[in-house]
């Protein structure tokens, strides 16, 4: 009978890479302006979508910025090191689960990101996914995307564990997925979106201060 494979789904915004105070603060502000909120549902309701990268011209000024910003963003402290340390189990697999646009300019945008940073060598290239990475298309949310990878990689009864640093997103995820274990990167500014109570409610969401801390438990 063949080996079980962990998997670890990971986020890259502010999980691997450092998304910065500011930008944080001023995501966290635009979360509750909109009122922003997840509402977990039934794993039914999630749509099966394409991750893969898709030939689609970036025309907005707006999105061209954010292009610019997160290409210059850099690895969060000891990433590389803890990244480093899941090479000495031989059935476990790292896969990226951002929820970094599918457009072709993101993708490579974010590929080369990996590549200058030396943590690329730590993704799993022969994956279900294109590189390892799984990207989100525009007709899904961030959290919808993410799910519909992490259904992807649990079809074969395989052992996943999600990190992520957005709470809204971990709480639908723990819920959805019990047999999931769910790494919740805590940031200052993101922490104040859901009370640390609600988070202690899903037996399997942990929260961590890097993805070093979630890595040492498996």
């Amino acid at each position: 009978m063949a080996e079980r494979i962990l998997f670890r789904s990971l986020d890259v915004d502010d999980t691997l890479i450092d998304r910065g105070r500011t930008l944080r603060v001023i995501g966290l502000a635009g979360s509750r302006l909109r009122r922003e909120h997840y509402r977990v549902v039934s794993l039914d309701s999630f749509p099966n979508v394409n991750h893969d990268p898709v030939n689609i011209p970036i025309r907005s000024p707006l999105e061209k910025l954010s292009l610019a910003l997160h290409a210059r963003r850099r690895l969060l402290d000891g990433v590389r090191y803890a990244l480093s340390r899941t090479t000495s189990n031989e059935n476990s697999r790292n896969v990226v689960n951002s929820g970094r646009s599918n457009k072709q300019e993101w993708v490579e945008m974010t590929i080369g990101q990996f590549y200058r940073a030396h943590i690329d060598e730590y993704i799993e290239s022969e994956s279900i996914f294109k590189q390892g990475f799984a990207f989100k298309p525009d007709c899904v949310s961030s959290t919808e995307s993410k799910v519909d990878v992490i259904r992807l990689l649990t079809r074969d009864d395989n052992d996943v564990e999600h990190y992520d640093d957005d709470p809204r997103t971990a709480i639908v995820i723990a819920d959805l997925f019990p047999n999931v274990k769910v790494y919740l990167v805590h940031h200052t500014s993101t922490g104040l979106i859901i009370p640390r109570s609600q988070l202690r409610l899903y037996p399997n969401l942990y929260v961590v201060s890097n993805i070093g801390e979630g890595i040492d438990r498996s």
